[in-house]
């Protein structure tokens, strides 16, 4: 059966309609090979796509660990920066009342 918009091929004989069905065969295996080849490379695409995503949250993730490492350490920095205020001051006052300066 020929493929539609395509008018049927009067063979010259038996051998000529053989070689023709196998060049139809080769072409049709030809194109199936390459849309599964097509299919793949999307897969592939895909894939790559996740993995990248993957990579990203990961990514993201250890900078978020990184960052609540630093306002951690950046909180206890201010909690010392408060104390030593605290300590200058007390200082300071007991200077005063001791008539100092």
């Amino acid at each position: 059966q020929p493929p539609q918009g395509i008018m049927p091929i009067k063979y010259e004989d038996s051998e000529d309609q053989d070689h023709w069905r196998n060049k139809r065969q080769k072409i049709q295996s030809i194109q199936h090979i390459r849309s599964t080849k097509a299919a793949c490379l999307e897969e592939e695409r895909q894939a790559d796509l996740v993995d990248a995503l993957e990579d990203e949250v990961r990514n993201e993730g250890a900078i978020s660990a990184i960052v609540a490492k630093y306002d951690k350490d950046i909180a206890e920095a201010r909690a010392k920066l408060r104390e030593s205020r605290r300590r200058i001051q007390r200082v300071r006052k007991g200077i005063r009342d001791a008539g100092g300066a």
